[in-house]
């Protein structure tokens, strides 16, 4: 027998027990959930209750609305936009309709419908519960401030119904602040520390006034259909509205109709998003007609001046005339004088019109070098409708506004802003081709008149001063 033999036998058995000991028993646990399954089928059911309970009675839903509209068209003009709902526009890549995006996500018009439409005051009402976000129409009344008094905001006011059109004005226990907003110089300034305002009762049309606030309330022309027990009125500053607007808003194509843009507007209110799209496209409407009368006017006033010009030349060519009827008697001048006259003022005309022409060409060229196509004017004030013309320059207004957007992200010497550059310069040439021919054409046109009007003088000249 050798000594210490049995111990090593036990040992390797042990190692052997443990080596194939599983850290993870599938089927053991596969077991335990079969053999428990009604505990697991009990969390489910808590689990849906505690989700149900909260969605209905805690959790704000959000709601989105959509708007499509159509901006497409062949009959466009760059310099005189449509007053349809469905924009005219020209069909070179949609660039406009990338235009019109950029203008419905802008700061300007988001912050000119802010404060036209009063979307900085914003409405709820609160049950035992929940508060629920709610639409300006579906408040019995409109909180108007007065602007040019400072207003505390994010600061609840709550409106309660008494009798008749009767409101108690309720604030808070705590929470006035001297750091107030002015809406008229969007910044804020302090006053004096105060008390906090008493609960009031005013009627409709009545204004309240306090340390922190000053406003009225108008009666809503369309009777909601839900009686609230509460109407809670919170103002926010211009600048948050406008951000949360921008936020909440997106728009893209049609994946199939490329002409197709699709509006959508996030909210916490069905209806104020529905409203929201509508007047935001309603009001994008007004200025397109507004920049259409905007470029009418300009070209009208142009031209207006031009043809006082014209009419001061003509005016000069027929007080020549009389003055040498009166002065140097050529009482036969029927017979060859005036008609040397009368070609020459002919000529002369038709001259100051090729000057006006070139005169409004200059205007749109240096409009075009300036980037300034905001005061661009139409071209028949350069005597001639160019569709090709056109359209370049929509291009080229599109290329620019691209351009700047992406400075934002790209260094200046990177592949795409060369790219962009690149196409920059092939519009640039080809706008500025189509002008050269018609500076071309109305020069050559003005010299021949000039050589005309000199043989008529040298005409004019050979005939006897006198009879």
């Amino acid at each position: 027998m050798i000594p210490g033999k049995d111990n090593t036998v036990e040992k390797n058995e042990a190692k052997e027990k443990n080596g194939s000991f599983a850290l993870f028993d599938i089927e053991h646990f596969l077991r335990r959930i079969l053999s428990n399954w009604y505990w697991f089928a009990l969390m489910l059911l808590i689990g849906y209750g505690i989700s149900w309970v909260y969605s209905k009675y805690y959790a704000q839903n959000i709601y989105a609305s959509n708007l499509s509209l159509s901006v497409s068209s062949n009959t466009a003009s760059y310099f005189t936009p449509s007053q349809s709902i469905n924009f005219i526009w020209g069909q070179n890549g949609n660039q406009d309709g990338i235009y019109l995006k950029k203008m419905l996500l802008s700061r300007s018009h988001n912050e000119f419908l802010v404060k036209e439409l009063d979307l900085f005051v914003n409405y709820s009402t609160k049950g035992a519960i929940k508060s629920t976000y709610l639409d300006k129409d579906d408040s019995p009344v409109f909180l108007q401030i007065d602007k040019k008094h400072p207003q505390q905001i994010n600061y609840p006011i709550t409106l309660i119904p008494k009798s008749g059109d009767s409101y108690e004005v309720v604030l808070p226990e705590e929470g006035q602040s001297t750091n107030l907003y002015n809406f008229e110089s969007e910044g804020f300034q302090s006053i004096n520390s105060y008390k906090r305002p008493e609960n009031k009762v005013i009627r409709v049309g009545e204004w309240y006034n306090s340390p922190n606030l000053r406003f009225r309330l108008i009666q809503n022309p369309i009777s909601p259909k839900i009686k609230f027990d509460n109407i809670i009125v919170t103002l926010s500053s211009v600048n948050q509205m406008v951000n949360d607007i921008v936020s909440t808003i997106g728009i893209e194509f049609d994946k199939e109709i490329g002409t197709i843009m699709i509006i959508t507007k996030k909210g916490y209110n069905l209806n104020s998003t529905v409203n929201f799209l509508n007047k935001s496209v309603s009001e994008l409407q007004k200025k397109r007609l507004v920049d259409k009368n905007t470029v009418d006017k300009n070209t009208a006033n142009y031209l207006q001046g031009n043809l006082d010009a014209i009419r001061k030349k003509l005016d000069s060519s027929a007080a020549e005339l009389n003055y040498l009827k009166t002065t140097e008697k050529l009482y036969d001048i029927k017979d060859r004088d005036e008609k040397s006259l009368t070609k020459i003022k002919d000529l002369e005309a038709k001259k100051a019109d090729l000057e006006s022409k070139l005169s409004s060409l200059n205007e749109i060229r240096r409009n075009m070098e300036t980037q300034n196509f905001d005061n661009m004017i139409s071209t028949n004030a350069a005597g001639f409708q160019d569709g090709a013309f056109t359209a370049t320059v929509a291009e080229l207004k599109a290329l620019y506004l691209k351009r700047r957007e992406m400075a934002t992200i790209y260094t200046p010497n990177s592949e795409p802003m060369r790219e962009i550059n690149r196409l920059i310069n092939e519009a640039k040439v080809v706008s500025s081709g189509a002008l050269r021919n018609y500076y071309t054409r109305y020069y050559t046109e003005i010299n021949r008149i000039n050589t005309e009007v000199s043989n008529a003088n040298s005409d004019l000249a050979s005939y006897p001063e006198k009879q």
